[in-house]
């Protein structure tokens, strides 16, 4: 048997979470991650059919004492790694590395991750290895990390709409709490998701039939309504179980790359279009488990036939899930009802019309640590639909007494993330868009060689020497473009014909040699360009063709005058300073190995023409009075150097031979 592992890509999972890169909802969200085999200690192969990799969002209705009770699959994008051939029923596998990456559209559907009392949301990328069925062992390999995906669009839902009224009092609602003061009042909420540290508000615009009637104050609470329903009988994607015991993750085998058909209702207001893909497994089963880590099918049934990669089916979004739209009974089955902010003011004053006004605001509160209950955000599954209130009271006082009524309730779009959020994360993601086009090599010298290779390129015409490159004449003074090279017509006579050496040297490095006024220049041939680029290395490698000072050796030792012994002077300058230059611009286009051995080249050239010239001027012989007197020299200063060096040695308590001598004479 084999052992199967999920591993990032780069590093070792250090937290609970997979690595991913992406805003969900925003950008295209990547996952990449290697998925291992290894053999175990009997060294036997596993008959395996397929290993797949998953990146999936679901749902569960969970319970304090019987765990998962419900669990329904919201997204789905797997991805076939290995899969056995068609004709075999199964096939070996030993030790595999299989690398993958996925990636989630930028309208992909899905909740953020939250987890509350009874109900919770959920990415997780899954790996599994679908093998033949062994008894005791059941037919499948399972690995699974939980992703930190949130949301980060902005939803709008068309139904929470509250649209400020045309006038500044056009007071549309009224109070019926018997045998208490009636008002007349107008109310307005958010039209727009509000996101964590946003401010929510509640403006009121109150008018008391009975002008004696006063209003003492107002406030408003933002209350979390979470509605659970039980699935329906008929649903094709849900079975409810007993408590659960070893479930096993037992589903159909999916496509090559695929995704639930469910949308939120602010994906589905911008796609007019069929952009989801369902699954070959849409229709899977599921059942409970006791851990939210393991899988969450029955082992009962059989395993399905392998279906290879195939194209994914088009079709039509859903629509809108909803209590009274969904596959769940009508009313919900329990209600969780908590406060989120509230909200209080008073000191109200009426204007000249009677009509006492205020607008109430809050914070609203940041997203709390994953391992804390979520504050949440406005959400509609097939199991719960989280939706968020706006409760509004009144206090007034009247001839009858004080009264407090409430107005009636507002439903505000709540999104996982504020507006400061989103743009931090297009300004972020635009950045690290920028910052992988461009060259991962800050250096100074590749931006200026880059400018030095675009100033050369117009004037590239062809290369010294070249038939038929420039205009003929009888005194073979060509234009810019001419045949003959500078190096050519300066060595080579009136007719711009040089000597066979010299035009076989212009030939061999075309690209070396420059007019000094930069009328005519070389060009370089597509092996010469490849050659140059693929010389370049970033600033931080020390490789042997990295840019170094090392060649400023070579550069100081080309620029040296030698005068060769039947040489003319003016002739030898010419000849060196042409070297010096050719040298200069071969040093920038190569690197740290061959300004190197150029540097060493010219020191040895230079060491052999100074020891031909000591050959050639013969040494005077030194009489031998001379040399014994150098020699008394050196010996009085080798005798006067060991004085000093034991008189210091003293001085620092270092005579250590004198005191033992003493210490044995007592």
């Amino acid at each position: 048997m084999v052992t199967l592992a999920l591993a990032p890509a780069r590093g070792n999972p250090s937290s609970r979470y997979f690595p991913h890169h992406g805003y969900l909802g925003l950008t295209p969200v990547r996952v990449d991650g290697i998925v291992r085999t290894r053999l175990d200690e009997d060294r036997k192969p596993a008959q395996a059919r397929a290993i797949t990799v998953s990146v999936r969002c679901y749902e569960e209705r969970v319970s304090r004492t019987r765990g998962t009770l419900f669990t329904h699959l919201l997204v789905d994008h797997t991805q076939v790694l290995w899969a056995k051939h068609p004709r075999a029923d199964a096939e070996e596998i030993g030790d595999l590395e299989l690398p993958f990456r996925i990636t989630l559209p930028k309208r992909t559907a899905g909740f953020s991750t939250a987890n509350f009392q009874a109900y919770r949301t959920f990415w997780r990328i899954e790996a599994a290895l679908e093998h033949i069925p062994i008894p005791g062992v059941g037919h499948r390999l399972f690995r699974c990390f939980d992703l930190a995906l949130v949301r980060y669009d902005e939803p709008t839902y068309p139904s929470l709409g509250h649209v400020m009224p045309s006038t500044s009092h056009a007071l549309l609602l009224q109070t019926s709490k018997p045998r208490a003061p009636v008002l007349r009042y107008s109310i307005s909420t958010p039209t727009r998701a509000v996101g964590p540290t946003e401010l929510v508000y509640a403006s009121l615009s109150i008018k008391p039939v009975d002008p004696d009637v006063v209003v003492r104050s107002a406030s408003f609470i933002v209350e979390r309504r979470i509605d659970l329903f039980r699935p329906s009988a008929t649903s094709p994607t849900l079975v409810s179980s007993p408590p659960p015991t070893s479930a096993l993750y037992d589903n159909a085998t999916p496509s090559s790359s695929s995704s639930h058909l469910w949308s939120p209702p602010d994906i589905e207001a911008s796609l007019p279009s069929p952009l989801e893909l369902t699954p070959s497994s849409s229709t899977a089963t599921f059942e409970s488990s006791a851990s939210s880590t393991r899988p969450l099918m029955s082992p009962s049934s059989p395993p399905p036939p392998l279906h290879m990669p195939t194209s994914p089916t088009l079709l039509p979004s859903p629509p809108l899930l909803s209590p009274t739209a969904s596959s769940s009974t009508d009313a919900p089955h329990k209600t969780l009802v908590s406060t989120v902010v509230t909200a209080e003011s008073s000191g109200l004053t009426p204007d000249a019309a009677g009509v006492w006004s205020r607008t109430l605001m809050a914070h609203w509160p940041p997203a709390p640590p994953r391992s804390r209950w979520a504050v949440g955000e406005t959400m509609r599954g097939e199991h719960a639909v989280v939706r968020f209130f706006v409760r509004a009271s009144v206090r007034v006082a009247g001839p009858g007494g004080a009264e407090t009524l409430e107005l009636e309730p507002r439903e505000i779009a709540i999104a996982g993330t504020s507006e400061v959020e989103r743009q931090a994360a297009r300004e972020k993601y635009v950045e690290q868009r920028e910052g992988a086009r461009r060259s991962k090599s800050k250096s100074p010298w590749r931006a200026e060689r880059g400018e030095e290779e675009h100033a050369e390129m117009p004037q590239s015409k062809s290369y010294p020497g070249a038939s038929g490159s420039g205009s003929t004449g009888a005194g073979g003074s060509g234009s810019t473009g001419g045949s003959g090279s500078e190096g050519a017509r300066a060595h080579g006579g009136a007719g711009g014909r040089g000597s066979g050496a010299e035009e076989r040297a212009a030939a061999s490095a075309p690209a070396r040699t420059r007019h000094k006024d930069g009328a005519s220049s070389s060009s370089l041939t597509a092996r010469e360009k490849a050659y140059v680029k693929s010389s370049r290395r970033p600033h931080t490698s020390a490789g042997p063709r990295d840019k170094s000072s090392f060649a400023l050796v070579a550069q100081d030792a080309g620029a040296v005058d030698v005068c060769v012994s039947g040489e003319p002077s003016a002739h030898a300058r010419s000849r060196s300073h042409r070297r010096a230059d050719e040298h200069r611009h071969a040093r920038r286009e190569s690197g740290l190995a061959e300004s190197v051995l150029d540097g060493d080249r010219e020191i040895r050239e230079r060491e052999r023409e100074r020891r031909a010239k000591r050959e050639r001027t013969p040494v005077p012989p030194v009489p031998p009075a001379d040399v014994r007197a150098w020699d008394d020299e050196l010996a009085r200063i080798e005798l006067k150097s060991k004085r000093a060096s034991s008189h210091m040695l003293g001085s620092w308590a270092l005579n250590f031979g004198r005191r033992k001598q003493v210490s044995q004479r007592s």
